[in-house]
């Protein structure tokens, strides 16, 4: 691991930042504080830890939260929620969250730490869990904290799932941490309802500051005895912490390389170093844009969806080929399926054209030069598809993502096909430069530079 490689290097003047050092000696609660920080600095809605206020005698002996707005990003995902203004969405077991990537699981809508999601049904004024039918899809959220959802069963019309809960305590600061989510208590006051605007396809991430950031950084490298050219490791929880912590990082970029190395890629789908789980990072699941080859075999979706392959696997990589027994296939020899099997060009067909439904026409060589219909395909869909799996280019489907459904291109909300096309990577250019000083910014906060491998 390249930082490790590092650390004993680096002087300890660039790292160690005393006042916080000798806090972390003397209160472990100072070093917990540092540590939660540090480790959750990327995690949507953490509040994190104000030790500037504490180090300045203001807070008395307990450390506060800071109660700033952390820095929102937009992904796109409709059930990424956050809040524009001061509240929090409110959790069973009497919690709070400011920002989270909600998932379905159950029936209901619930945070990664397992906090479900509480609201007013319709026409109920009763603070309740929000159920959302298991197979519900098209899950909305307006301004206002209003769902709406479509039963796949149904005749499409959208149906109405009730309001969420929004509220707020006077003393914020005073909060009780359980990882990003958060208890109130006597110093916090109860909680009462608000109205604020919901933000849907956005989260908020951590509101710690860059410059406390470094200074904690620099403080726990000096108390776990990796800091200086004379550091000696020390044994025991605080080195062991602090690994797991770098550990964390090294994943996060490992996957931004990974989007970038991809990023010619037709139809990837980066993954979202923001949202993670035990099984990995949360892919994206916004369009890429799409160009022009001409290709009649070159396919892409405009919208949701994704081509099936055999053995039930889902792509939106569409640059297809025929090979020698009329088979459109993958770069890697796996069929097309349509809704006869394999899609399969018969060896006397010319002219192919694919509709924007889904429909192959050809015109037979000896046949009136009228066009007529060779096969047709299918997409299929997933209820969270950003916890598909990936298979090398292609994508398989988890617990989390759902099962397959297949769908006629262009009905009930599925995507179109573009025939001469491919979908680039929905990894933009300008994503690309943001990832790329991310990875600046946290090697400088390790005092070293980028290695050769992470320069663009």
């Amino acid at each position: 691991m390249w930082i490790l490689l590092l650390l004993w290097t680096l002087p300890a003047q660039a790292l160690v930042s005393d006042e916080i050092n000798r806090a972390c000696q003397k209160e472990p609660a100072v070093y917990r504080a540092c540590l939660s920080n540090l480790e959750n600095q990327y995690a949507v809605g953490y509040r994190a830890f104000d030790l500037f206020a504490w180090l300045a005698g203001k807070s008395g002996a307990s450390i506060p939260l800071k109660t700033g707005v952390g820095p929102r990003v937009e992904t796109g995902v409709a059930l990424d929620l956050a809040l524009d203004g001061p509240g929090y969405f409110r959790l069973s077991r009497g919690r709070l969250v400011r920002s989270a990537a909600f998932r379905l699981r159950g029936g209901r809508l619930c945070t990664s730490e397992g906090g479900r999601l509480l609201g007013y049904a319709p026409n109920s004024p009763q603070l309740q869990e929000i159920g959302v039918p298991q197979n519900a899809i098209y899950l909305q959220i307006d301004s206002r904290g209003n769902l709406s959802w479509t039963d796949p069963d149904g005749d499409g019309r959208p149906q109405e799932g009730g309001r969420l809960a929004v509220g707020l305590v006077a003393h914020p600061e005073w909060l009780r941490q359980a990882g990003a989510e958060l208890t109130p208590n006597n110093a916090s006051g109860p909680v009462l309802a608000c109205t604020a605007r919901v933000l849907s396809g956005q989260l908020e991430l951590s509101n710690g500051s860059a410059l406390e950031q470094q200074k904690t950084c620099a403080a726990l490298f000096a108390y776990a005895g990796l800091a200086g050219s004379q550091a000696t490791p020390k044994p025991g929880p605080a080195r062991r912490d602090l690994l797991r912590v770098i550990a964390q990082h090294d994943a996060r970029c490992a996957a931004s390389m990974a989007n970038l190395k991809h990023q010619s890629d037709p139809g990837f789908r980066a993954s979202d170093v923001l949202v993670r789980d035990q099984r990995g990072f949360r892919l994206r699941v916004n369009q890429g844009t799409l160009r022009e080859t001409k290709d009649p075999y070159n396919l892409a979706i405009e919208g949701e969806g994704y081509f099936v392959l055999e053995g039930g696997l889902l792509t939106r990589s569409g640059n297809f080929s025929m090979d020698r027994d009329g088979q459109l296939v993958s770069q890697d020899g796996l069929a097309l399926m349509g809704t006869d099997g394999r899609v399969r060009i018969r060896a006397d067909m010319s002219n192919i054209e694919v509709k924007a439904d889904g429909t192959i026409m050809g015109t037979a060589l000896n046949g009136d030069g009228r066009a007529e219909q060779a096969g047709a395909l299918m997409l299929g869909r997933v209820s969270d598809p950003g916890w598909l799996e990936r298979v090398g280019p292609h994508l398989r489907v988890t617990p989390e993502s759902g099962p397959v459904r297949l769908q006629t291109p262009g009905k009930d909300g599925c995507g179109v096909v573009a025939q001469g096309y491919l979908e680039n990577s929905n990894l933009s250019a300008i994503e690309q430069m943001k990832t790329l000083s991310a990875l600046r910014n946290y090697a400088r906060l390790l005092g070293m530079p980028l290695s050769d491998d992470y320069q663009p």
